[in-house]
């Protein structure tokens, strides 16, 4: 008898243990996704950045929404126009926009701050990120998430603080495309949700099309390779953000995006000779060590028990 009694907690414990291991790696996949993203997002800043002075954000954003709309078309092979079918329609529209508005503000700051600069302000999504995750997806976020994303930010202020030596506009621009882009992301996994990634992305690259479209009549310089390294980046960048969101919550994600400032640094001082100084090594050393704490913290093998379970005094199996 006290066999059959113990056997269904052994049942309960073993799915619950199951759901947490899958839970536990839906969420690594999401990280995985997120990197890439950040990969893509490193090469994309580089070419908007040695770009900026040649053509016009608006040109840059229609290169992109082609690469955007190529993509789908790959994806969506066969379903024609019914890849737009959506129970929101509007609120795919306003989330293209917003998505297009973030990225004129960042494209705008990237030509005309110094990389490593408009990169860090950039940064400061994260937070955003955070903070749209608990007020819209009700995410809990513990203290090593705070932590990591503290110590992350402050390794950022520590990088970009010998950069501000005197006041200019533009910062503010960098900071709104960061918290617009943040918004549009969190827009991105609610309609993922709901619509599926491909009607997403369909969305993406067709309001990016349309209201880039007055670039045609600006002049181009054709010759230039970069633009077909944009369009390819451009695309990664979408495709990899939608995936990591669909999978991770962005409370979760948002740590990782520093990682991706060590680099640009590096890639700032190779190609742009913008020299670092030691404060920017630093504050490298902090964004790493918190990436590297916050994937050891959730790739930990952690036992999950049910609270119902636990609290039972009966000796088990």
């Amino acid at each position: 008898m006290s066999l059959d009694y113990r056997l269904p907690h052994l049942a309960l414990d073993s799915a619950v243990i199951t759901e947490s291991v899958l839970d536990r790696m839906r969420r690594m996949r999401g990280i995985v996704y997120y990197l890439c993203l950040n990969a893509a997002m490193l090469v994309d800043a580089s070419v908007v950045h040695r770009l900026g002075t040649k053509i016009s954000v608006v040109q840059m954003c229609l290169i992109r929404g082609i690469g955007v709309g190529l993509l789908v078309l790959v994806l969506s092979r066969g379903q024609g126009l019914s890849v737009f079918r959506t129970q929101m329609p509007l609120a795919q529209i306003g989330r293209g926009c917003l998505n297009l508005v973030s990225f004129w503000a960042i494209f705008y700051a990237l030509a005309h701050l110094l990389l490593a600069d408009a990169s860090a302000i950039n940064y400061s999504r994260a937070l955003f990120m955070t903070l749209l995750g608990v007020w819209w997806f009700g995410e809990k976020v513990g203290r090593w998430r705070w932590t990591t994303i503290i110590l992350s930010y402050v390794g950022a202020l520590v990088i970009v603080s010998p950069g501000f030596s005197q006041w200019n506009p533009v910062y503010l621009v960098a900071l709104a495309g960061a918290a617009l882009n943040a918004t549009a992301m969190a827009g991105t996994k609610r309609l993922t949700e709901t619509d599926g990634a491909q009607t997403t992305l369909a969305y993406t690259a067709a309001v990016a099309l349309v209201l880039s479209l007055p670039a045609l009549w600006e002049n181009w310089p054709w010759h230039d390779p970069l633009f077909l390294v944009l369009a390819v980046s451009g695309a990664a960048t979408v495709h990899f953000g939608q995936q990591a969101m669909r999978y991770a919550d962005m409370s979760l994600l948002a740590p990782y995006d520093y990682l991706r400032l060590p680099l640009v640094i590096l890639v700032g001082f190779v190609f742009f000779h913008e020299v670092p100084g030691v404060a920017t090594w630093g504050g490298a050393v902090l964004i790493v060590l918190s990436g590297v704490l916050l994937w050891v913290r959730e790739t930990k093998r952690v036992l999950v028990r049910n609270p119902a379970v636990a609290s039972d005094s009966t000796p088990r199996l």
